[in-house]
């Protein structure tokens, strides 16, 4: 199941009413989603993993592991970890 909205519905939320997540990695990670350079972020029962474009859009590191963090805290675990 897609939990690309979701994430993203959140974090937009987040960042404009609690000014913890009102940060410069957190914006660039929403920026990152906006842009759709991750494709869609896919959860099977508690497990998660990113899917690409085609072309795949860079992404930098510091957005994938500020989103695992995130997924993580959310008691959901990484495919690839």
């Amino acid at each position: 199941m897609s939990i690309f909205g979701m994430v993203y519905n959140e974090l937009d939320a987040k960042i404009k009413h609690d000014s913890k997540y009102d940060t410069k990695i957190a914006r660039k990670v929403f920026d990152t989603l906006d842009r759709e350079a991750i494709a869609d972020i896919i959860l099977d029962n508690e497990t998660y993993w990113f899917e690409h474009q085609q072309y795949h859009d860079y992404v930098t590191s510091d957005v994938y592991e500020w989103l695992k963090r995130y997924l993580n805290n959310k008691g959901y675990s990484y495919l690839y970890e």
